[in-house]
């Protein structure tokens, strides 16, 4: 059960009120609710849950009232909710058109789910008409049940893209080998945000590809016109924990053109790999890019929690403080050395710390004290 945000507790139940207002018509009880404090309005609706699908009629126009209380609306919306009835679905169907309420959103949500398959036999006639199918899909969405698959099948190729959208993103949560070839064609839909839900999609498909299919089918995304999706490509390809995948990341990370937005997620898909040779394309990378992207791949070092990293880590990173000059000039990249040297617990950089305390910057100097002090703490 979800209840709105701004509610922190649930009231002690008050046994005398609870036994008044069950003697209430319906009429009254519905009034109680509309008007009641938060306590009055939390029994009631245990009342009227027991009228069944009389109660249907009359908190529908409480719900679809985007002019009304939200807690009356979602004190409706969960009286409707423990009830069982075809009309349920198309109400909540109207609510995710046209409500932004969040509260209401989670729990119509669940409502959803809760129906199960009864919602997606009322849901599917209504993907054929225009006036419906953009509410319709995004109802069939919400629902994790595997009879939602062709119906949604049956709209991703819509010419809404929020229909398209919608149904792409749900079905990549199904493990269905007949998904796949959507994802692929939604590779080169002409829309951006398809183009990514089917990054998304693919990525979690791998069972059903070899590495080597699944790279050929994302690389070209790594230099789509849009920046967001070649940055979802980025990502995309690093879960494939493949080597390959790796050093292709890293060939677009250095070169000259590539945006630094695009640079950063690239620094960051290969510190999720966490394997070896991620971790030596970063170290490479720390010689040949900007003082940006460097701080960025040395600020993902202290991120990382293999412990069979960790010494690797430190060994790049103490190298690279002796052996590049701009290691020394940056105060930005300094900072983010004794940061990382104090998160990944380097007590081989404990000399390095004296130096910059002894000659560098002040801000520095703070950083390097504060990563001394925790080396020395721990033993």
């Amino acid at each position: 059960m979800v209840l709105p945000k701004h509610i922190m507790y649930l009231p002690q139940e008050r046994t005398t009120s609870l036994d008044n207002l069950e003697s209430l018509s319906l009429h009254s009880a519905l009034k109680t609710l509309e008007y009641g404090s938060f306590e009055e309005r939390w029994a009631i609706a245990k009342v009227l849950v027991r009228y069944g699908n009389d109660v249907i009629e009359p908190l529908k126009g409480v719900i679809l009232d985007e002019g009304g209380d939200s807690e009356h609306r979602w004190f409706a919306l969960r009286i409707l909710s423990q009830l069982q009835n075809p009309r349920i679905v198309l109400i909540i169907t109207q609510l995710l058109m046209m409500t932004e309420d969040e509260d209401l959103i989670n729990l119509a949500t669940q409502t959803l789910a809760s129906q199960g398959e009864n919602a997606v036999s009322v849901l599917t006639p209504l993907l054929h008409s225009s006036e419906s199918r953009l509410s319709a899909t995004r109802a069939l969405a919400q629902i994790p049940h595997p009879s939602v698959i062709t119906p949604l099948m049956s709209v991703v190729d819509d010419d809404n893209v929020e229909i398209r959208q919608s149904a792409i993103a749900s079905l990549t949560h199904f493990d269905d080998q007949r998904i796949n070839s959507i994802l692929e064609k939604a590779l080169k839909d002409y829309n951006s945000t398809i183009r990514k839900e089917a990054l998304i999609g693919l990525s979690l498909k791998s069972k059903y590809y070899a590495s080597s299919q699944l790279i050929a089918l994302i690389c070209p995304l790594l230099e789509d016109v849009d920046l967001t999706v070649c940055q979802q490509a980025a990502t995309s390809l690093s879960r494939l924990q493949d080597t390959l995948a790796t050093d292709i990341l890293f060939d677009i990370l250095i070169q000259k053109y590539t945006p630094i937005p695009l640079q950063t997620s690239i620094v960051k898909a290969l510190a999720w790999q966490e394997t070896n040779h991620s971790i030596y394309a970063l170290a490479k990378a720390l010689y040949l890019l900007s003082e940006e992207i460097v701080c960025d791949i040395i600020s993902s070092f202290s991120r990382i929690n293999k412990p069979q990293i960790k010494q690797q880590l430190i060994d790049i990173t103490i190298k690279f403080y002796y052996n590049h000059n701009l290691a020394k000039k940056s105060e930005k990249i300094s900072q983010n050395l004794c940061y990382t040297w104090q998160k990944i617990g380097a007590k081989e950089s404990k000399e390095i710390l004296k130096e910059i305390i002894s000659k560098g910057k002040e801000k520095s100097k703070i950083y390097a004290q504060s990563a001394l002090k925790q080396l020395n703490k721990n033993p």
